[in-house]
């Protein structure tokens, strides 16, 4: 949608949920968790309103460009966007648990890297800020950031043996 003159992405129900209680609530507790929180790699929260022809709905910054699900099958990941993996994605699970977001697994399909000078993007961040993570939850993350760097480093044929390591522990 356009807000304002500017692109954004929207989050909402579809039509047969948008009267159930439980899923409205799902979308404000999710953007109660997310609103004033700000990472140069996840995908910001702008407002919550409800959207003619759409219904209530999270306004999210839009973000152009690919996933690395796409640039693996593709055989595309570039040098950029592999250093952005190594150095910018361990950053943005830091500020998740820092701020104690539970989400949704992370996978190569929730990494997007920007159109025009591919910034690595985390999609579909946070529904729920807990007083804590449990163990489990962190773990999820860095077995998910291992598995997504192994498979990384066997799709693109990349000899770097530091990340190879890391991505084994």
């Amino acid at each position: 949608a356009k807000k304002l003159g500017k692109w954004v992405m929207l989050k909402t129900l579809k039509k047969q949920y948008r009267d159930d209680p439980r899923m409205v609530d799902m979308l404000n507790k999710e953007f109660d968790a997310r609103y004033n929180l700000s990472h140069p790699n996840i995908v910001m929260i702008n407002d919550f309103e409800d959207v003619p022809g759409v219904g209530l709905s999270i306004i999210c910054d839009d973000v152009y460009g690919t996933s690395l699900r796409t640039l693996l099958d593709k055989n595309e990941l570039n040098d950029h966007q592999y250093e952005q993996l190594v150095t910018r994605l361990p950053m943005a699970l830091e500020y998740i648990q820092q701020n104690h977001l539970a989400h949704r697994p992370l996978r190569p399909e929730r990494i997007i890297f920007t159109q025009d000078i591919g910034n690595l993007k985390l999609i579909d961040v946070g529904f729920d800020q807990r007083s804590s993570l449990s163990r489990n939850d962190t773990d999820s993350d860095l077995r998910a950031y291992g598995d997504i760097m192994t498979e990384v480093l066997e799709r693109t044929g990349r000899q770097d043996s530091h990340i190879a390591s890391i991505a084994r522990r």
